[in-house]
């Protein structure tokens, strides 16, 4: 970052390409699949102006991160908010039963904002695989790092993304602790995300945050150890909640 601070009069298009070229190999995807944004909720607004409008609806749950719900209803579409289920995971039939002949956008945070819900890969692919032709689905992974090692979560990017209807968002926000520089980034088939990419606006992140995220994928060491931390100290409050609990007062 230092370094780039001393190229900041030169416009970064070749550090542009090289992150979209780490993040692919990254993910074992081609750089054509990548959308850069500055923070993953340019990904979320890239979304809502290539699929919604007038007379086209988003589906999400309530409560979830709220930035889709502005960036869809900015664009003119209908927002569907379905309530999550009693243990507050994604009502997925719920929201199938909410889609209709209208083109839909389908918003899945997971793990879910604010709730830490996690909804299993398998439920979503079969979601998927029963929407109209006309939807597409955003699965925002943008707590990633903190699913831990539970057996209900995987995530869309540990394969290949090849449907030209699923796009999944990421971001340098958390883990990578980089929240105040703004940078996200979206993959997606390679149609898919040239279709978003006619949104975006030219170069929207700069050269000092460019080799930002550079640094932070290339330091996967830290990346475990903040992992590690955050499962540790939340050990600990379950440990401590248990014990208060179990106390018995007189």
């Amino acid at each position: 970052m230092r370094a780039a601070l001393g190229s900041v009069n030169r416009y970064p298009f070749n550090e542009y390409d090289g992150l979209i070229d780490r993040i692919a190999s990254f993910h074992r995807v081609k750089p054509e699949q990548i959308l850069l944004g500055c923070g993953s909720s340019e990904i979320l607004r890239l979304a809502a102006a290539t699929f919604l409008g007038p007379g086209k609806q988003l589906i999400q749950a309530s409560p979830t991160f709220e930035s889709m719900d502005h960036y869809a209803r900015s664009a003119g579409a209908e927002v569907i908010s379905v309530p999550l289920t009693a243990t507050f995971a994604h009502d997925l039939d719920a929201m199938l039963a909410r889609t209709g002949t209208s083109s839909t956008l389908v918003y899945i945070c997971n793990p879910n904002n604010p709730t830490a819900s996690l909804t299993p890969r398998s439920d979503i692919e079969s979601f998927i695989g029963k929407l109209p032709g006309n939807s597409y689905v955003l699965i925002d992974e943008a707590y990633h790092h903190y699913a831990g090692q539970s057996a209900m979560y995987a995530s869309f990017l540990d394969r290949p993304v090849e449907n030209e209807r699923v796009i999944v968002s990421r971001t340098f926000s958390k883990i990578y602790g980089l929240a105040g520089l703004r940078l996200g980034y979206g993959v997606a088939s390679a149609r898919t995300a040239k279709q978003m990419n006619a949104y975006a606006t030219i170069d929207n992140v700069n050269g000092v945050v460019v080799r930002a995220g550079l640094a932070a994928l290339d330091d996967a060491p830290s990346v475990a150890e903040f992992v590690k931390r955050n499962e540790d100290a939340r050990q600990e409050f379950f440990n401590d909640e248990h014990a208060s609990s179990s106390r018995t007062s007189y």
